[in-house]
């Protein structure tokens, strides 16, 4: 009987509470919340190199703090496209800018609400394609000639912006088409040969994205270049040109433009095939042998023009990689092989037969002249004439250069500095002899900053100094070790002689 009085106040008690309402809830006369639906998005970054990436957060304009679940669009395609940029399916989602911008450089990312499509969000990126651009002074080059150019991006990008060198897709470059460093702005040194194709392509690529971006440029090495064959050559101006070359140096020089290069082929220049007797090349010009010992110049035994030089150089003319000869002394009435009266420089060139005067003369005020690796070797003659000589305010840089078998190897006549380095003499009667009182050359140590490293070797005087300045030659190699000093002429073999009272100063 207990029990069923308390079962049927057990279930009055649910019946009753089944009309109240649940602890918490609301009371079904308030309104239900305004469910969400705006969605905003918030962007890392809205402006995007083509490659980047971004991440993209959806969240509930009201009404919500938690994150919607969103399917994610670009351009209205579902996780985008390779030509739009890739959207994942996350919140956050993250934005892949496609390898190059689509067109009208943006695209518009949306978040659609899974639950409820009606709940969207919009955000528009701009995607820009990086352009390289390189800034070249000029796109004509000498063989060995240096070039500096710039690389820039088209806007400029977030941190540092870094470039690799490429010389026909070389890192770097190659001897064959020529090198570049890695700087910015980077500088191209042009081959000493002329590259197959006739030129070279420099490519400079943003590191960021190498594979994607570069820009390059046509570099044509040698285009201002006059071509010159002995053999198959004609002095026709409509030539000179690769494969239609000139016949004689001088015509190539005459119709050659300041910063021309003559590229000499190999081939013997001379009386014979109508070569001028004295050719003359002033402003910047570049007269160039393909090779040294083939590249012969003869010189005119009987020389029609006044000048009596095999070369008069002038300016800042070049003479290059050449073989210059006088077969016909001493009959011969030319003067000098090389006279220079201007910034020249004569590099790798050869002489080895005497003339009335000197191989090589350096003359007149303010001349900065320059030798180079070059072979003045008199084996015509031994112990006749002069290999070089500088005179009168003249001023010279004689560099890695042999002066072997002559009566005066090196003939200084006059008062200015001459530097001197890395240079040869040997076998002559007096490897230098300073004619005047005031003669001050730098053979090491000196004023001028030459390091010495002279050979003076089997010379009946080494250096014959008139001067009575101290003539500095340190950092040499001499006959004797320690030198020698004449205490007169009659003494010799010797190192040097001061019979003017100067001295010389080798240690």
């Amino acid at each position: 009987m207990a029990s069923f009085k308390h079962s049927a106040l057990f279930a009055l008690l649910l019946s009753l509470s089944a009309g109240l309402p649940a602890c918490g809830s609301k009371d079904k006369g308030e309104p239900d919340p305004v469910p969400p639906t705006d969605i905003t998005l918030a962007v890392d970054r809205s402006s995007l190199w083509a490659g980047e990436e971004t991440l993209i957060t959806a969240s509930f304009s009201t009404g919500s703090a938690e994150a919607p679940t969103c399917h994610w669009y670009v351009d209205d395609e579902l996780g985008g496209s390779e030509t739009l940029g890739t959207i994942t399916q996350d919140n956050p989602a993250l934005y892949a800018s496609p390898p190059v911008a689509p067109a009208g450089g943006q695209v518009e990312v949306k978040a659609v609400r899974t639950q409820d499509a009606s709940a969207t969000g919009t955000a528009t990126l701009a995607v820009r394609t990086p352009e390289v651009r390189l800034l070249l002074p000029r796109t004509q080059v000498q063989l060995e000639d240096t070039l500096a150019i710039e690389a820039s991006l088209a806007a400029a990008p977030r941190g540092t912006v870094e470039f690799e060198w490429l010389v026909d897709d070389v890192l770097g470059g190659s001897a064959a088409v020529g090198t570049i460093t890695q700087g910015n702005p980077a500088t191209y040194t042009a081959p000493a040969s002329v590259p197959p194709g006739g030129g070279a392509q420099i490519k400079a690529r943003w590191t960021v994205r190498p594979e994607m971006y570069h820009a390059s440029a046509e570099l044509e090495i040698l285009f201002t270049i006059k071509h010159v064959d002995a053999a198959a050559g004609q002095d026709e101006p409509s030539r000179g040109r690769r494969g239609l070359p000139f016949r004689t140096i001088g015509y190539a020089v005459e119709r050659a433009a300041t910063g021309d290069t003559i590229l000499v082929a190999p081939g013997v220049y001379g009386p014979a095939i109508g070569e001028k007797s004295s050719i003359s090349v002033w402003a910047r010009k570049t007269v160039r042998g393909v090779d040294r010992d083939a590249c012969i110049i003869e010189a005119d035994p009987s020389p029609s023009s006044p000048l009596r030089s095999i070369f008069y150089l002038g300016g800042e003319a070049v003479v290059e990689n050449l073989t210059i000869r006088n077969p016909e002394y001493p009959s011969s009435q030319m003067q000098h092989g090389v006279a220079i009266q201007g910034h020249a420089t004569v590099r790798r060139v050869v002489l080895r037969e005497p003339y009335i005067l000197s191989a090589v003369r350096v003359m007149n005020p303010d001349v900065q002249a320059h030798i180079e690796d070059c072979d003045l070797v008199n084996t015509l003659a031994p112990g006749e004439e002069r290999g070089m000589e500088l005179t009168g305010e003249s001023r010279a840089t004689l560099r890695n250069t042999r002066i072997h078998g002559w009566g005066y190897g090196l003939f200084i006549n006059g008062p200015r500095g001459h530097r001197i380095e890395g240079c040869s003499f040997r076998d002559n009667l007096y490897g230098v002899l300073t004619f005047t009182s005031d003669a001050n050359p730098d053979l090491g140590g000196g004023a001028e900053g030459s390091p010495g490293g002279n050979t003076f070797q089997n010379n009946e005087i080494g250096i014959y100094n008139h001067s009575a300045e101290p003539v500095y030659a340190r950092e040499n190699t001499w006959s004797a070790t320690p030198p020698v000093e004449c205490g007169e002429e009659g003494d010799a073999p010797c190192d040097f002689y001061n019979p003017s009272g100067g001295t010389i100063v080798w240690n």
